[in-house]
């Protein structure tokens, strides 16, 4: 049972980080995206126009990095937890 709950942990942390590489790796949180248009002014003028849309992307230092820190230390954790609850079972099979 924890080998399963450690290999979850381990496809989480391997999740976040796939998410974190599409999202364009930025290293801090975004919450908004530049955006540029071009315009016509009242002149007949082609002008750009710079806004803010809402956007969120996690960020590696703040999102990314500890969440698969400790996604990652758990997965570990419970693997060796396993192994020692199988070695133990082993040896008392064999005595």
């Amino acid at each position: 049972m924890s080998k399963a709950f450690a290999w979850l942990s381990f496809a989480l942390a391997v999740g976040v980080l796939a998410v974190w590489l599409a999202q364009g790796r930025p290293l801090v949180t975004m919450t908004e995206r530049p955006v540029t248009q071009k315009v016509v002014d009242e002149f007949g003028d082609t002008m750009e126009k710079h806004s803010w849309e809402p956007d969120l992307r996690i960020g590696l230092l703040d999102v990314t990095l500890p969440v698969v820190a400790v996604f990652g230390a758990l997965g570990t954790v419970l693997l060796v937890r396993a192994r020692r609850a199988s070695r133990e079972v082993a040896a008392k099979e064999r005595a």
